[in-house]
């Protein structure tokens, strides 16, 4: 047995990042589906075994989550789904230009990120395209009310360093 990070899945194929290094594709057994009442999601720790006949992987126990990112379930009223587990933050990402953003889409992932307790990060990239007058003009507001706010340019390099160190040591979740 050994512990593990859930990469990503399909199908009941679970892709499991191991303490190792070693990455394998684990079945979650039913008993644990059972008894958890868990649904997998990105990032998750679990434990996984060798299943009975030694050819393949079993998630064997699916352990405490620490922190989750969810949504409402789409169309419908009660539930919901969650997309990445035992985060430390979200870090939203948009382009200055190419495409136009569209803050409305930022606030609406920042009310998501704040709903599950996880601390934002706006980035805003392509700074290189309109000019870092431009991008605190549209995007300052929100450094104004607290939010982190990086201007960067994957082009130049601009900014990446400090965003690299906001990254390191934290489990994070890009979206954007």
């Amino acid at each position: 047995m050994t512990r593990g990070v859930v990469l990503h899945g399909t199908g009941g194929a679970w892709h499991v990042h191991c303490e190792d290094g070693e990455s394998v594709v684990a079945a979650l057994r039913g008993r644990v589906k059972h008894e958890s009442g868990v649904k997998l999601a990105v990032g998750d720790e679990v434990v996984v075994a060798r299943d009975t006949e030694g050819s393949g992987w079993a998630i064997a126990e699916v352990l405490h989550r620490r922190s989750r990112l969810a949504r409402k379930e789409p169309g419908r009223a009660r539930g919901e789904r969650v997309i990445a587990a035992n985060v430390d933050q979200v870090v939203v990402v948009f382009a200055l230009r190419q495409p136009e953003p569209h803050v409305a889409m930022l606030d609406r992932f920042l009310v998501i990120a704040e709903a599950n307790a996880l601390a934002p990060r706006v980035v805003i990239n392509k700074v290189d395209l309109a000019g870092e007058p431009e991008a605190k003009r549209v995007f300052g507001t929100y450094q104004t009310i607290g939010y982190p706010l990086h201007i960067t340019s994957c082009r130049s390099g601009r900014g990446l360093d400090e965003l690299r160190e906001q990254l390191r040591g934290r489990t994070s979740v890009l979206t954007g």
